[in-house]
């Protein structure tokens, strides 16, 4: 696994109340699933840490989803959000060259994210 065998980065230490991750990945520590686009139905102050990763392009509408997660977040609680950059680049401008249908996927991946109002950027 990336980070060090960790599932994040965040310093929430050894025992944490309550954490929600929202875009689980693999699902190998998800519970039970919901849409985060909804009205948020968590007290305020709920959690200890709200976890996001790989949700890019999944909200139609923003910045709501993100009004909830840090409504939902205790004081001193932690929030960690990790999206990929899908643009290749290299030092050496000759393997930039050889990339050059990966970057014109990832081009024509986001012009489709605006087509559909939804944002990959």
């Amino acid at each position: 696994m990336m980070l060090d065998d960790k599932l994040y980065k965040a310093p929430i230490g050894d025992n944490p109340q309550r954490i929600l991750d929202i875009g689980t990945g693999t699902g190998i520590w998800a519970m039970s699933i919901d849409d985060a686009q909804l009205d948020w139905t968590f007290e305020p102050e709920s959690f200890d840490f709200i976890h996001v990763r790989y949700m890019v392009g999944a909200f139609d509408v923003y910045p709501k989803p993100y009004r909830q997660m840090f409504k939902a977040l205790k004081l001193g609680g932690w929030f960690q959000h990790l999206e990929p950059n899908i643009h290749l680049r290299a030092c050496e401008p000759r393997a930039n060259e050889s990339m050059r249908t990966f970057t014109q996927w990832a081009d024509l991946f986001y012009d489709a994210g605006d087509e559909i109002g939804r944002t990959f950027r």
